[in-house]
């Protein structure tokens, strides 16, 4: 096990201006990001701050910094990549092959978007 620091902060930048700091024990720098997500009750698409973890040397850190995503896009981001992510792998390649061929990505498409694409690549 080791030690790590966790604090949670602003999401434009990393300053320790929301909390003191958290010592953690954990195995990985990734276990102790979940228990300190834990600890302060962050919810990734309703949360107003981040949650930001370095191990005891300063040597790892996961610094969570970033551009503010309203809640309801973030929430629809991710739920066309679940849906994508959970079509068959042909079914993937035909919609990805559709939108490459059309100068476009599905990325940027709502998950009704590849819904409706999906329903017509698989009628044809």
């Amino acid at each position: 096990m080791e030690t790590f620091w966790s604090w949670k902060h602003h999401k434009s930048n990393t300053d320790k201006d929301c909390s003191t700091y958290k010592k953690i024990r954990a195995n990985s720098i990734e276990e102790a990001q979940e228990k300190a997500e834990k600890h302060y009750k962050y919810d990734f698409f309703h949360s107003t701050f981040s949650v930001s973890t370095i191990n005891h040397d300063g040597s790892q850190g996961l610094l969570n910094t970033g551009p503010s995503i309203p809640p309801e896009e973030q929430k629809k981001a991710y739920e066309t990549y679940d849906y994508f992510h959970d079509l068959p792998e042909y079914m993937q390649r035909l919609i990805y092959n559709y939108y490459r061929n059309n100068n476009s990505d599905w990325k940027d498409k709502s998950k009704e978007e590849l819904q409706a694409i999906a329903g017509e690549l698989s009628n044809v």
